[in-house]
């Protein structure tokens, strides 16, 4: 039993899953069913335990599962971006749905599984839109046909005569026929000689009409696919996999899109709340490897607020090859470990050398590497009216993130700071609210293997740059804004998804190293030994 109190606790809905594990490991073979009753979160979570904790990797959905989280509520008004990474096991399922009301009535978006596609419904109030994926577009049309000579008798209802079906112009290609009784049957037609049918012998079919359109494409079940969603007002816009992109607008004049209710993932805990113009009525059978949202990748399993019958899906994750030391992050059917700092191996088994981090007085970066500093002394420094940073560093890489502090939820107006190479030049960039300045430095060469040293200085809008013993450069932001305001402490050779959090100005972290790094003249930064958090840290030789 859980008391009361501690369901009411912060501490207890921040880590309701790994409590859940516990309780699972805790209970053996003998439990098989843990509950939550804190009025907000009251649904069954359920466990196969066996005496040993329980880590989930990527979540399995068996067509009863779903995950629930905090609804989109008024962050996807306007604007939608969604990136999800999913292996199907079956032809239909609701994969994703968020709603307006819990009955089904007003905005809703969902991703299902229809027949074998990938589709996109979305509702902003004035009716809805659904968009799926299309097939190669070379030469294929849309015919309209008769079919002669079928024998009612062989199907629950008849069939009219007229139909629209969709026809790969480049041969045989088995195709969904869909009449409007909603009535439908798959044949083999050939383009060239389209008057037998040669799948179902009593069917004859002749083209009658020919308009230009696309075929809608399936996807393999139980293969790994990559869906990207962007909305923008009434207009979406589809991609799955190397396919090209499609798009739909929704009826009417809203634009907006309000979604208050819980965003579910891989199915929904009963279908009265799902809008009655999603097609499909069942729940997801399959994994979900990935799930990003307006650019923050989601927690699926640490961020869900409850769940039912969810279960590791095959993968090579499960196995944790990654060890205690190390984070597997799943990438489709492989994956990567993200390393404790120290630790030299592709799967963080073995210490780097020397083996202790108090001995690695310069730390190597490899492009998907940082150390993080969230201390006070160092951010009283880096949010303030001036700034000085003074480093040596050592790289062959012609692009990389070197320093960077900004904002959780970068927008293109958001401050940030950063020292980075593009191109092989180094740039000196900065926000402080009233718009963008970039130094580049063109005088000397940095991505030649060598040593430089490097001096960054921001004096209210007034920006410096100098290398080594070169001129220096300076620039002034725009605006009247004269202070820093930033809120994710700062990261030395890289950071976590950083694509995202810099708003696509950087790709990856620096290759090389970093060493003697000064703030402010007078504080000497320690970078392993005073670092908050790091990834994939080596020495550098």
């Amino acid at each position: 039993l859980i008391s009361d109190k501690l369901l009411g606790s912060e501490k207890f809905r921040n880590n309701w899953w790994r409590l859940l594990e516990e309780v699972a490991t805790t209970m053996g073979s003998q439990g098989q069913r843990a509950f939550r009753s804190d009025g907000r979160m009251s649904e069954r979570i359920s466990f196969v335990a066996r005496g040993k904790y329980i880590t989930f990797q990527v979540p399995a959905f068996n067509g009863s599962s779903y995950l629930r989280y905090p609804g989109l509520g008024g962050s996807a008004l306007s604007w939608l971006d969604l990136q999800m990474t999913l292996k199907p096991g079956t032809e239909d399922g609701v994969i994703l749905y968020n709603g307006h009301r819990s009955d089904g009535v007003g905005d809703f978006m969902a991703v299902y599984m229809n027949d074998g596609h990938l589709e996109f419904t979305f509702d902003l109030g004035t009716g809805a839109a659904t968009i799926s994926p299309v097939g190669t577009r070379s030469n294929c049309q849309t015919h309209l046909v008769c079919f002669t000579g079928y024998d009612p008798s062989r199907w629950r209802s008849s069939l009219p005569r007229l139909f629209r079906v969709e026809l790969d112009c480049r041969g045989w290609r088995r195709s969904r026929f869909e009449s409007r009784k909603n009535t439908s049957l798959r044949i083999l037609v050939d383009i060239e000689n389209p008057i037998p049918a040669k799948a179902i012998p009593v069917l004859s079919v002749r083209l009658v009409q020919g308009m230009s359109d696309l075929s809608s494409e399936r996807v393999t079940l139980g293969d790994w696919h990559e869906l990207r969603l962007s909305r923008t007002g009434r207009l979406a816009i589809l991609e799955v996999d190397d396919l090209p992109a499609t798009q739909t607008m929704t009826p009417g004049a809203f634009t907006q899109l309000s979604l208050p209710q819980n965003l579910y993932i891989g199915g929904v805990p009963n279908f009265d709340m799902v809008s009655p113009k999603v097609r499909i009525r069942t729940s997801f059978v399959g994994c979900i490897q990935k799930v990003v949202i307006n650019n923050q990748p989601l927690q699926i399993l640490a961020g869900a607020l409850g769940g039912v019958n969810v279960d590791n899906c095959p993968h090579p994750c499960v196995a944790r090859p990654c060890g205690e030391r190390g984070h597997c992050v799943p990438q489709l059917d492989y994956f990567t470990c993200s390393c404790g700092p120290g630790f030299d191996d592709p799967q963080c088994q073995q210490h780097a050398a020397p083996v202790l981090l108090d001995d690695i007085p310069v730390p190597r970066f490899t492009g998907d590497s940082f150390l993080h500093y969230s201390d006070p002394d160092t951010i009283r420094r880096i949010v303030s009216f001036r700034l000085n940073i003074n480093m040596r560093f050592r790289t062959s890489s012609q692009a990389g993130l070197m320093l960077w502090s900004g904002r959780r939820n970068m927008t293109s107006s958001s401050d940030f700071l950063a020292l980075g190479l593009a191109q092989g030049v180094l740039h000196f960039r900065f926000n402080l609210g009233s718009g963008e300045v970039d130094i580049p430095y063109n005088c000397t060469g940095v991505s030649d293997g060598l040593w430089h040293r490097v001096k960054a200085v921001r004096n209210e809008q007034e920006g410096s740059l100098v290398v080594d013993n070169g001129p220096v450069v300076t620039k002034r932001a725009p605006g009247h804004l004269r202070q820093l305001n930033t809120n994710t402490g700062l990261y030395i050779g890289g950071m976590d998804n950083i694509k995202h959090s810099s708003m696509d100005k950087y790709a990856g972290g620096l290759v090389g190293c970093i060493s003697d790094l000064i703030l402010d003249t007078d504080y000497h930064v320690k970078l392993v030994q005073m670092s908050t958090a790091g990834r994939n840290i080596k020495h550098c030789g």
